[in-house]
């Protein structure tokens, strides 16, 4: 039932936070000078973006992590604690999988914040220190989680 509640919380947030990200993010359509470097996916897709009609959804997602980052960053909290607790959910049971997991989790928010890490918003800065601190977060707990079943004897590698 713990589970439960821990994952509604989770989805109810993350659902939440999407919604007025993007209602925050559609600004994006009346600011034309913010085009060129916040309708990132509109461009791959479109090539020059030169209406309103031409960036894509997501981009909303960009607009407002920059410049009004709140719900964006609380859509992000709500998406990792919903991934880190179906990580222990399903791998419980099987160490040398919950530890790869929390592994795998680590390299992949440390390589986001190594590509976010660069921006000049304030907002992606912001996004940037979430990744890192979850990177990290989660390297720490697959390496922790490693030292207590070796300590308790129990046969992590498979072996």
């Amino acid at each position: 039932m713990r589970v439960l509640v821990q994952y509604v919380a989770a989805l109810c947030t993350f659902l939440f936070s999407t919604v007025a990200a993007l209602y925050e993010g559609s600004e994006i359509k009346d600011h034309p000078f913010e085009w060129r470097s916040s309708a990132v996916f509109s461009q791959w897709v479109h090539g020059e973006v030169k209406t309103s009609s031409d960036i894509l959804v997501v981009d909303y997602l960009v607009y407002a992590a920059k410049f009004k980052p709140f719900f964006p960053l609380l859509l992000l909290l709500g998406l990792l604690y919903f991934i880190a607790l179906s990580g222990v959910v399903l791998f419980h049971k099987r160490k040398f999988s919950l530890i790869m997991y929390f592994g795998v989790w680590a390299v992949m928010l440390l390589l986001a914040a190594f590509f976010t890490f660069p921006a000049h918003s304030l907002g992606m800065k912001m996004m940037s220190i979430v990744f890192i601190t979850s990177g990290t977060a989660s390297g720490l707990a697959a390496s922790l989680l490693y030292l207590i079943y070796k300590k308790e004897g129990v046969v992590v590698w498979g072996h």
